[in-house]
């Protein structure tokens, strides 16, 4: 099984937008780790808002607006190989440790056509 983890800071992080050393220093070297062990597939970080967009279609209609999440909401993201999602669940606990404080977002994905039943 394959997920989306997108991280969120909060606290310090969260206030300047940028991991202390000893976060990144963490979390470089968990990111060598579950790449050995085949678990990270990508990661990286979410750019300023500056370069984003919200695009919305509405029947034939398309509108444009800015991006407008606050810079303490910047973090990360990263695919996830889990032989489930309990599996994907503990792997989010270890980085939560090496990152600080914030939350996780954990969404399985998928390229299987999905089934309606």
């Amino acid at each position: 099984m394959q997920f989306l983890n997108i991280f969120r800071p909060a606290g310090a992080t969260a206030a300047t937008g940028v991991p202390t050393p000893e976060q990144s220093a963490a979390t470089d070297d968990l990111a060598q780790s579950a790449r050995r062990d085949g678990v990270l597939v990508f990661m990286g970080m979410l750019a300023p808002d500056q370069n984003g967009a919200m695009v919305t279609r509405n029947g034939d209609a398309f509108a444009v607006a800015e991006a407008t999440r606050p810079l303490q909401s910047r973090g990360g993201f990263a695919f996830l190989n889990a032989g489930s999602r309990e599996e994907a669940i503990e792997i989010v606990k270890v980085f939560l440790n090496g990152a600080g404080d914030g939350e996780c977002e954990l969404l399985e994905v998928t390229t299987e056509p999905l089934k309606l039943d």
